[in-house]
């Protein structure tokens, strides 16, 4: 197994949206990193999230601020990996942070950014965001995830499941309701990608929660069991949100 993290950059958000000084504060806001991961198992070239994308400006979201233009493609260059070698995107949900890499505008239409890649995602994710009068106000954005549906890119999956071998994913709803961990395991190591279950090193205390969190309890339920199991086998965890810090045991 061959793995990289990858980092997109940065955002600002209001300070009390996201509790604990997990990233750096200025005024009311908190600096928060996005962080993606790409592995090399099993002959495929894998990224894990796609980070914010260039598509858009966020300002809006109340995003105080951000960088641009963001670095995943820059990042992924870097370690040799051009859009076109990705073999599989794993989306651990489609909030606009995790998913809005997923595609970008060419020649003023939507077209996936990862063009030989399939794509997945829970199916009650997409279900979800579908459901929605005004999806935008709770961070999807359809233009992330409806072209890759068009184009037969967009892979469901239901529940617990096996992508490839060594390569699973873990239903862990509460931050959105088809929100998925990704377990990568090759001999005796185990590397953990959390997305937003705990998307710092601050949230695996018990008791923290966010108001970017749909479901508190179900949140709780599903982090102190990953976390149990993180724990007992001595996961590596990958924490899409941190600055610093960015990968540890717990």
């Amino acid at each position: 197994m061959k793995y990289n993290i990858i980092r997109d950059g940065w955002i600002k958000i209001p300070a009390d949206s996201f509790p604990l000084d997990s990233g750096e504060i200025n005024g009311n806001r908190l600096l928060i990193g996005l962080n993606q991961l790409f592995i090399r198992i099993s002959g495929k070239n894998i990224l894990i999230d796609a980070g914010l994308g260039n598509k858009c400006d966020f300002t809006d979201l109340g995003l105080l601020d951000y960088q641009k233009p963001r670095e995943l493609l820059h990042e992924l260059s870097k370690i040799g990996i051009k859009p076109n070698d990705i073999d599989i995107v794993l989306l651990t949900h489609l909030h606009y942070d995790h998913a809005g890499g997923c595609t970008f505008l060419d020649a003023g239409k939507l077209a996936p950014t990862f063009t030989n890649a399939l794509y997945y995602i829970q199916e009650r994710e997409l279900e979800y965001a579908r459901s929605l009068d005004s999806p935008d106000r709770c961070g999807y954005y359809p233009d992330d995830y409806e072209p890759l549906t068009a184009s037969g890119r967009l892979v469901m999956l239901d529940g617990d499941s096996e992508v490839i071998p060594g390569l699973s994913v873990g239903l862990a709803p509460g931050h959105s309701p088809g929100h998925q961990v990704v377990i990568i395991q090759s001999g005796s190591e185990t590397v953990f990608f959390s997305g937003d279950l705990f998307s710092v090193v601050e949230h695996t205390n018990l008791e923290v929660v966010t108001e970017h969190d749909l479901d508190t309890k179900e949140l709780l339920k599903a982090r102190r069991k990953w976390i149990a199991l993180a724990h007992e086998n001595r996961w590596e965890c990958i924490f899409c949100h941190a600055v610093r810090d960015v990968m540890s045991t717990i």
